[in-house]
């Protein structure tokens, strides 16, 4: 008896040690696997957090990318990163007068992990948008001359724009043509076109306050103009929103959206330019340019070298030729109008055009983020 007791007693001991063992393994198992639960989730938490501060620290470079361009439109910007993109546009909130606006400039950060996962933040910013203080004296300004081949055509400083299109239209006459002594060279003009107002200087083929100016040399009527070419060619003085070097010109009807004035920069010497490319905004034109057909243009034609006018073009802004001589060069070339260029001063488009060009002034207290 006393042997089988001993014997019950054993195995209900090694029960109970194997019991014991088993819910020690169970309890150990839970633990390691709460512990790798929490390591998990902390490590998710940690990257999901790092990845939340790349996406934020992408939106704020590219909106400080976005505001040292200098101009705002409603065409989006995008800016790569290694690790993502952030995508920065305007939103144009309200016209302060008829030069300046409000907008508030939306940067959206995009970050990607190695895994796929990844995170967004995005900023904003209000700023004025105010016009460029250049001085457009004139409908066009060559300081190496001009040469009118025709009698077709019409170059006036008088303002086409009307108080319908702003609040200075119409009053503000400027000379029609600008050239140094003498170069205001002409063929054909006996039986030109001459302008219906009389509250001007009249010329065959030109009118405004005077109708051609030629009391100025070269290098002064380019001063006159307070453009900065050297910092306005080389991007530093604003951003170009197309370069044709490299996005190739802009469709007017599918890439530039309704109401912006875009600036566009011509890097490509001999440029032709057909009635396709009509438009508005500012051309900055490094060399030469030829304009043909019946290209429309509403703004500033602002060129390195000389134009060429060939067909029946209609501007309503204001031409500058020959600015490279700003950059010393040795000579400007006269502006050649073989065909019936009807280039009118427009001082609502100039404006317009200007507020591109113009500086954008961050308005304080206006840093934001969307969340």
């Amino acid at each position: 008896m006393e042997v089988r007791q001993r014997r019950s007693q054993r195995h209900d001991q090694n029960g109970f040690a194997l019991a014991a063992t088993l819910l020690a393994l169970l309890a150990l198992t839970a633990i390691s696997t709460a512990g790798f639960l929490l390591s998990h989730t902390d490590l998710r938490v940690s990257e999901n957090h790092r990845s939340s501060v790349d996406a934020f620290y992408m939106a704020d470079a590219g909106l400080a990318n976005y505001l040292a361009r200098g101009n705002v439109s409603t065409d989006t910007q995008v800016y790569h990163f290694p690790s993502g993109s952030t995508y920065v546009w305007g939103e144009r909130l309200v016209g302060v007068d008829d030069a300046s606006a409000l907008w508030r400039v939306l940067s959206r950060g995009a970050y990607t992990r190695p895994d796929g996962l990844g995170a967004t933040r995005m900023l904003s910013r209000t700023v004025l948008e105010a016009p460029a203080p250049f001085n457009l004296y004139a409908a066009v300004v060559a300081p190496g001359g001009l040469n009118k081949n025709g009698a077709a055509g019409l170059v006036s400083g008088m303002d086409a724009a009307t108080p319908a299109d702003c609040s200075i239209g119409g009053t503000q006459d400027v000379a029609g043509l600008v050239v140094p002594p003498g170069g205001l060279r002409t063929r054909g003009l006996l039986n030109a076109r001459t302008p219906s107002s009389t509250s001007a200087t009249q010329t065959r083929g030109f009118a405004g306050n005077p109708a051609v100016d030629s009391s100025s040399i070269a290098m002064a009527m380019l001063q006159a103009t307070k453009i900065p070419w050297q910092s306005l060619i080389s991007g530093n003085y604003v951003g170009f929103d197309y370069v044709v070097s490299q996005t190739g010109y802009p469709s007017f009807r599918s890439q530039v959206a309704p109401g912006d004035w875009p600036v566009i920069l011509i890097d490509q010497p001999g440029y032709q330019m057909n009635p396709t490319m009509s438009g508005r905004g500012t051309l900055v034109v490094l060399n030469d340019v030829t304009l043909s057909g019946n290209l429309q243009w509403d703004g500033l034609i602002l060129v390195g070298d000389d134009v060429t006018s060939n067909g029946k073009q209609k501007v309503r802004g204001a031409v500058v030729a020959g600015l490279n001589l700003l950059l010393n060069q040795a000579s400007a070339n006269p502006v050649q109008a073989n065909g019936n260029w009807d280039l009118q001063y427009h001082s609502c488009n100039i404006q317009l055009a200007l507020r591109g060009l113009g500086p954008m002034v961050e308005e304080p207290g206006t840093w934001s983020e969307i969340m």
